[in-house]
């Protein structure tokens, strides 16, 4: 599943010059409606649904992110809890620097944090994080590694070059460290289901791929993804409907509102 050497250097300097390579990311607000799509046989889970919102925001120098996912869960014992998590990050626009901070609570609790900054030496070249907490510094990123608004860039990228594929190292704050190794799958341009785009202006007649995205250990890809997630990706970085897969359960995610936010004045 390794991508040829040429290929990805191709990709690695389009994330480096996202406008070069013909993409312009639509700065927007989008609320996807989250709905219980299947649980695994003992899961323990009765009912889940919740809300999804994402924010994207560049400025001057980079690109802001920020997301909220609320789920409120019942189990089969009839005992309730809201999972809240949120995550805000920003990266320059080469894809070199990233900060981020990220909180997970549980009934107003919270159970994991994390913050910091991360920084390659060059657009595709290794890297370090240091996170806040004082005793984590120095975490090594590998040559290859990007961060989020740089992944999303990589898979249009990609999928404007025809690629089916695309296997790549991802540092996004979250999890135990943050590091992930991610393969895409990306379908046929306009393929799979109907997408959203005839129900809001900003991703109308654009085109748009449906993807597959799965995120595996850190360095370890032969075993069960942490988790996946489907989504069509529109030309402007929009994400249409999408499924979150935790492989216990899965959520459908519908795409309920989609604001345009004004672009920078640089």
């Amino acid at each position: 599943m390794k991508l040829f050497s040429s290929v990805f250097v191709a990709v690695l300097m389009a994330v480096a010059s996202a406008h070069g390579a013909g993409i312009v990311l639509q700065p927007h607000r989008a609320i996807y409606d989250l709905q219980l799509k299947r649980t695994a046989s003992g899961s323990g889970i009765e009912r889940l649904d919740g809300r999804l919102v994402v924010e994207f925001q560049p400025d001057c120098e980079g690109y802001g992110f920020s997301q909220r996912i609320i789920m409120r869960m019942m189990n089969s014992d009839g005992q309730e809890a809201v999972n809240d998590f949120r995550a805000a990050t920003w990266e320059n626009t080469a894809g070199t620097k990233f900060r981020f901070n990220v909180r997970t609570m549980v009934d107003g609790t919270v159970v994991e944090e994390s913050s910091g900054r991360a920084r390659l030496r060059s657009p595709g070249g290794a890297g370090t994080v240091d996170f806040n907490d004082d005793a984590t510094a120095g975490v090594p990123l590998p040559a290859g590694t990007v961060f989020p608004v740089a992944h999303t860039i990589a898979i249009l990228t990609t999928a404007n070059a025809g690629g089916r594929e695309l296997e790549i190292k991802l540092f996004d704050g979250a999890g135990a460290d943050g590091r992930f190794d991610t393969f895409s799958w990306i379908g046929p341009r306009d393929g799979g289901p109907a997408p959203a785009g005839d129900r809001f202006d900003i991703i109308a007649d654009i085109a748009s791929w449906p993807v597959r995205m799965a995120y595996f250990p850190f360095g370890d890809q032969v075993g069960v993804p942490d988790f996946e997630i489907g989504f069509r990706l529109f030309a402007n970085g929009v994400y249409g409907d999408i499924v979150l897969d935790y492989g216990d359960f899965a959520l459908d995610g519908t795409l309920s509102r989609l604001d345009p936010l004004p672009r920078p004045s640089c």
